[in-house]
């Protein structure tokens, strides 16, 4: 019985740092605590 060797990802199959948490179109998710966490962005 031969067994193959199981796969596993490098480091260049993650995301770009810049796109990482985008949405589809185009904005960031991120969770807002108050309504001042809002300024932020």
């Amino acid at each position: 019985m031969i067994q193959e060797a199981v796969l596993m990802p490098n480091t260049g199959y993650g995301s770009n740092k810049k796109t990482k948490h985008m949405l589809p179109r185009g904005f960031q998710k991120f969770l807002v605590h108050t309504s001042r966490s809002l300024n932020c962005y």
